[in-house]
């Protein structure tokens, strides 16, 4: 990185990209299941793709990996990079998009999370709230008074998980946009 050496009031983004992905990869090959489980809800289908990718080649041509950053170092060897090899051969993530129109029951700012009951079957839609629909947004809708009980034209983003387990899948919601109808 280019002039790495001198002082910064904040982290680089390559700085910060490079402590996400060591994050990502001590989860993925981490002997507790629970890590790689845990991850799963909140990775995005492309980069969980390019991950899958990258950590095939890697444990295919039979090669170890170390991340050294400032304050730690972290070291992947044969047995764990074949540990999320597997995993994630196992796993699949795929996405969606669908627009769909009913009701607003609640949306929590704070934790971004939302209640919505589509017109078409009733089904009560539970998950989170997308960082594109900004707290800006939220905030606004929130002060107008025109949330919960009106009708609404919801984006929905639904990422569906086949654990490695291949006994379950899991379903996560996440709100995109609102147009009130």
């Amino acid at each position: 990185e280019a002039h790495a050496d001198e002082p910064n009031m904040f982290d680089s983004p390559v700085k910060a990209a490079v402590a996400q992905i060591s994050d990502l990869m001590v989860d993925v090959t981490a002997q507790n299941l629970q890590a790689f489980e845990r991850r799963l809800e909140d990775i995005d289908f492309r980069v969980f793709n390019t991950l899958k990718k990258f950590v095939s080649v890697i444990y295919k041509a039979g090669a170890t990996m170390r991340v050294a950053e400032k304050n730690r170092e972290v070291n992947f060897d044969l047995v764990s990079l074949g540990r999320a090899y597997e995993r994630l051969r196992e796993t699949d993530v795929s996405e969606i998009e669908e627009v769909v129109e009913g009701e607003l029951l609640g949306l929590v700012p704070i934790q971004r999370r939302f209640e919505f009951r589509r017109k078409d079957n009733a089904e009560i839609v539970k998950g989170r709230v997308s960082q594109i629909l900004s707290a800006d947004y939220i905030e606004r809708l929130e002060r107008e008074g025109i949330m919960a009980g009106r009708q609404w034209r919801a984006t929905l983003r639904i990422k569906s998980v086949e654990h490695p387990d291949g006994r379950h899948a899991s379903v996560v919601h996440t709100l995109i946009d609102l147009v009130q109808i």
